[in-house]
């Protein structure tokens, strides 16, 4: 149980270097080439990894299609060399951060002994939802509480807050108000629903809804009890709707969705939508290999500095650089900078992950089954609708979440196997 805390300290020293920023840096060896304290706690993870492996003589075949996966990942860096040699770098660096974070899915696999430590880390996972749930909603009423706190209200008052994790946390906390939710317990559900909604997060808001209908659907028995539950929960809700109708419109995600609706300078839905352009136009001129893994936001910088400059006009040239240096999807993003053959590979991945996820384990544990249904429920919903937000990056806490939640389910696989 030792080296699972090292995980858990591991997201605590993420979200402490989130709110550092630059200052969270220990040592810089290039642009793009940082050294911090999780890049320390990575390597850690892979060389116990190593030694782990070293002591067994042998590496659990259910591995494979992630070692598939990376070797082309690191194929695509290199053709960054062919294309751009100035790029390389930067691109490489990337990988070696993406390469370790997937060692996370070894550690856990490994160093998982039982179930009751699995569930104690699983605990002391869920704390740290709860601690940014607590500290969006406190940053949401009180933003100059702390000089860390992510939150701000635009001129057209629309109140976003973020606590120290940044814009990731609303779809961070999406599976954790999903695991509440097929636990049945209402009070942490309600926690991290609430924090949600402070967030302002449209695509969250999608991915939030669509988890409940997906659960209602998966549960659903036709008895006439539940039918006239249903029926009477429609019409409350409706009432609830038309009642409070102007309240509702001072909500962040509905003044957010009206302001990129309409066309507003405010919003930075136009810019969006931009930047998907350009991912479509650098697509379709490199369509089978891409750019190269890595290599996107450089292309971006170099062929598009004119679209950044004029967007200062009406925000930051940086904010408009960030959001013009990301697809914002992640499957465009993978084909821009692999290509068609990058999205297979990616596709294979997502695939085989939903596949580990789904296998039926022989247990009456409702603890291990509630998991299961949680992990898998969520994955395969947020893969379908979070489509507004590249969480494919080695730096995501979204990435970092699935692949701790594939590690646990692989050693439930493995503890639970005929």
């Amino acid at each position: 149980m030792k080296f699972l805390y090292l995980l858990l300290l591991f997201f605590w020293v993420l979200l402490l270097e989130n709110t550092l920023g630059e200052n969270a840096i220990l040592f810089k060896i290039s642009d793009g080439l940082e050294i911090r304290a999780s890049l320390i706690i990575k390597a850690a993870f892979f060389f116990l990894n190593c030694i782990c492996i070293y002591k067994q003589k042998k590496i659990n075949k259910c591995f494979v299609f992630i070692g598939i996966f990376l070797l082309f990942l690191l194929l695509s860096t290199c053709y960054t060399l062919l294309l751009n040699a100035s790029y390389f770098l930067s691109s490489f660096s990337q990988f070696i951060h993406f390469f370790l974070n997937f060692n996370i899915v070894f550690f856990v696999f490994l160093y998982v002994k039982n179930i009751n430590q699995m569930f104690f880390f699983i605990k002391g996972l869920t704390y740290f939802a709860y601690f940014n749930a607590f500290l969006v909603v406190l940053s949401y009423f009180f933003p100059i509480l702390f000089s860390g706190f992510e939150a701000s209200t635009s001129d057209d008052g629309v109140t976003r807050s973020f606590g120290l994790m940044g814009d990731e946390v609303s779809l961070f906390l999406t599976f954790f108000l999903y695991a509440e939710l097929v636990k049945k317990n209402r009070y942490g559900m309600f926690i991290f629903l609430a924090a949600i909604i402070c967030t302002g997060g449209i695509g969250a808001t999608i991915t939030t809804a669509s988890l409940f209908f997906y659960h209602f659907y998966k549960n659903l028995k036709l008895s006439q009890s539940l039918i006239i539950k249903t029926g009477l929960s429609v019409f409350l809700f409706l009432f609830f709707l038309i009642v409070f109708s102007s309240q509702l419109q001072q909500l962040s995600v509905v003044s957010r969705i009206n302001q990129n609706l309409s066309g507003s300078e405010e919003g930075t839905g136009q810019l969006r939508v931009l930047s998907l352009l350009n991912g479509f136009e650098m697509f379709m001129k490199r369509p089978f290999f891409g750019v190269g893994y890595g290599s996107y936001n450089q292309n971006v910088m170099a062929g598009y500095s004119g679209l950044i400059e004029s967007a200062g006009n009406v925000m930051s040239e940086s904010t408009a650089g960030n959001i013009l240096g990301s697809t914002y999807n992640p499957f465009l993003q993978i084909v821009c900078e692999a290509g068609l053959v990058g999205l297979t590979f990616f596709i294979y991945l997502i695939v085989n992950f939903l596949k580990l996820l789904k296998i039926k384990l022989e247990t009456s544990s409702i603890l291990v089954q509630n998991f299961r249904e949680a992990s898998y429920g969520w994955l395969l919903i947020f893969i379908i609708t979070c489509l507004s937000a590249n969480w494919f990056l080695p730096a995501s806490f979204l990435l970092l979440l699935i692949l701790t939640l594939v590690g646990l389910n692989l050693k439930l696989n493995n503890l639970y196997k005929k």
